[in-house]
This record gives C-alpha cells, sequence and structure tokens, in this order.
C-alpha cells in the first residue's frame, strides 16, 4: 500500500487506531492509519470538486489527546468525536470498539523542529461532507493499561462535558446522524486559500 507524499486535502477512513504516548514529552495521542478515496482537486471541468484517487493510497495522522503537561486536549477530543463518531472514551481506543466515520483530512508540509526535516503530516480533520479550502504498530498492552489508568477518568469528564454542550446546541438527529455512504457526498467547492485551520 503506497504512502502519500502530496498536500492537499482528502476524504479518508480511518483503517487502524490505538494510543500512541510520547516517551519523551509524556504526550498521548490517537495514533490513526487513513486510507484515502478521494482528493480535493480541479475536476474536467477545471471546477473544483471531489475526485476519486487510488484506493490503498494512506498516510499515519496523531491526534493529540493528552499535551505535554497532562492536561487533556479538548480541541483534538471535539474534533475526533463530532467529525469522526469517537465517543471520546479512551477504552473505545484501547479496545478497538470505535466504529469511525469517514473524515476530511488536509495533508501539509510540516518541518520538524528539532531536525529540521520536512515531511507530509495531517495537519485537520473535518467531517467528510465538509469543503476544504508505513506500517502501523498497535500499543503495547502494559503502555495502554498505564495510560487508561493515568488518563481515563480526565478524558470521560472532558467527553461528557463536550456530549452535554453539543446536546446543548444541536438539534437531537445532529448528535445521531446516518452513517454516511462516500458515494453520496455532494461536490460543493470552496477556494483553498479561504479555508484555514
Amino acid at each position: 500500500m503506497p504512502q502519500l507524499t502530496q498536500p492537499g486535502d482528502y476524504i479518508v477512513m480511518i483503517d487502524e487506531y490505538d494510543l500512541y504516548e510520547n516517551k519523551n514529552t509524556g504526550s498521548v495521542s490517537a495514533k490513526m492509519k487513513f486510507i484515502v478515496y478521494k482528493i480535493w482537486a480541479k475536476l474536467e471541468n477545471d471546477e473544483l470538486g471531489w475526485r476519486d484517487r487510488e484506493y490503498g493510497e494512506h498516510i499515519i495522522g496523531f491526534s493529540n489527546l493528552i499535551k505535554t503537561d497532562g492536561t487533556v486536549n479538548r480541541e483534538a477530543q471535539q474534533a475526533l468525536m463530532t467529525a469522526a463518531n469517537w465517543d471520546g472514551q479512551i477504552e473505545s481506543i484501547i479496545d478497538q470498539t470505535w466504529k469511525p466515520w469517514p473524515i476530511r483530512i488536509t495533508i501539509e508540509n510540516q518541518t520538524n523542529k528539532n531536525t529540521g526535516e520536512t515531511r507530509v503530516g495531517v495537519s485537520w480533520i473535518n467531517h467528510a461532507d465538509s469543503i476544504p479550502g508505513s506500517g502501523f504498530k498497535h500499543l503495547d498492552d502494559d503502555v495502554a493499561k498505564s495510560i487508561k489508568a493515568r488518563f481515563a477518568s480526565q478524558i470521560r469528564a472532558s467527553a461528557s462535558a463536550i456530549k452535554k454542550s453539543m446536546q446543548d446546541s444541536m438539534p437531537h438527529d445532529a448528535l445521531n446522524p446516518a452513517p454516511i455512504d462516500p458515494k453520496d457526498l455532494p461536490p460543493q467547492p470552496i477556494p483553498p486559500d479561504e479555508v484555514s485551520f
């Protein structure tokens, strides 16, 4: 399966996921393997829209759930909950019970501050119907248990607050939408330079 190397906006499925703990910083991320099936690009009529992409291209991305100071990254948690159908619980990642929806990701060139090396990386996730502007290793069981013991209650409490806030501000149908069939996604072009993260 080829590694994705081109910056842009893509519709993807989360094929594999797990937790990842950065031993140097103490941060904890949801590590996800994204399989690409559409790209935002010029169509035959020179308009922007979703174009099918060869199935199988992938990229590994991280959504930082626990910051280096040990606190919950609510923005990342909320993005995964609202865009990718995550329940906000560490257990659903550890137990592999999360059933992700298709999502849109933005891939950009990113430079490592320490090494100066530049490579593509996932910089943004959103609902699959939003319009844009190499192996996978699962976490060791002991590390997963340690992360769960340290952070599950914080993540659970934050998820509850996010869900309550969502319930207060959204109609009921928006909280329990039907699964999206990627073939049914309509193209609604917005110039990429008008979309920001």
